[in-house]
């Protein structure tokens, strides 16, 4: 009562403390229940170096994007979550790259960002951007793809935040996605206290960028969005029994003059 003595007070330090796992922890007293986490502490695998390569091949880098407009204060952050993809099928990991982008970003400031993120990680060559494929976001896939960067559109199919994040959660639990020693303690935290948080744009980046690569852990050669979809109906797209499913938007015709699909993607 001494500390703070007005609700605004309270507040602010609430926001001073970010997290709102640890807000409820050390403040409220309440601890998180196992039943309400999608991801455990115990599950997070830490690496310090990249796999040899001649054990477990090098596939691909990626970036999954969960975007926020607005730059006004109290409003969700633009949130970029990248990671390097090696090995096949059930060998498959994925090592989660350190400093991922959690800031207040404009439209163009996100196009902007993600095209330097696509380069730099790439050493000068583009690398994949994976967006989720649902209202203004659309924009944002079409601007990348008219700028002829490797982006693709994930699609929601209904499914909210809690669900997308809970089909990747089992690669965590299997020690098959690994995060670095330093660099991604928000994106950890917005995991293990998923629905407690305050923000979750890094954990829905997160999932977006698992996802996409779940589906394609077991292609050992290039492949085509037309062939991601190939067998796919709109029924079965968005039928309920069929969740397991992704359709990738092929944007690849909205460009003038067509020319090469470089949606395709090397494996």
């Amino acid at each position: 009562p001494g500390k703070y003595s007005t609700l605004a007070a309270i507040e602010a330090e609430r926001q001073r403390v970010g997290s709102e796992a640890a807000w409820q922890r050390e403040y409220m007293l309440r601890i998180i229940p196992d039943l309400e986490r999608l991801i455990h502490p115990s599950w997070i695998t830490y690496y310090s170096v990249f796999p040899d390569e001649d054990t477990l091949p090098f596939r691909m880098i990626g970036t999954g994007i969960d975007p926020a407009i607005s730059k006004e204060d109290g409003a969700d952050n633009t949130g970029m979550v990248s990671g390097r993809m090696y090995g096949y099928g059930e060998d498959m990991e994925i090592y989660i790259l350190p400093n991922p982008v959690n800031e207040h970003l404009s439209f163009l400031e996100t196009i902007e960002r993600a095209k330097s993120l696509s380069l730099v990680l790439g050493g000068g060559e583009q690398t994949d951007l994976y967006i989720e494929d649902v209202g203004f976001q659309r924009g944002l896939i079409e601007q990348l793809d008219a700028a002829r960067f490797p982006v693709t559109g994930v699609p929601t199919r209904g499914q909210d935040k809690r669900s997308r994040l809970a089909l990747a959660s089992h690669l965590v639990q299997a020690g098959r996605v690994k995060f670095p020693m330093t660099g991604c303690e928000r994106l950890i935290e917005q995991l293990v206290g998923f629905g407690n948080e305050r923000y979750d744009d890094l954990a829905d980046a997160f999932a977006i960028l698992i996802l996409p690569m779940l589906e394609m852990k077991g292609h050992g050669r290039p492949i085509s969005i037309g062939e991601l979809n190939k067998g796919l109906t709109k029924s079965e797209m968005y039928g309920s029994s069929a969740w397991e499913k992704f359709m990738y938007p092929d944007h690849s015709g909205d460009r003038d003059g067509g020319g090469e699909d470089i949606l395709g993607m090397e494996f």
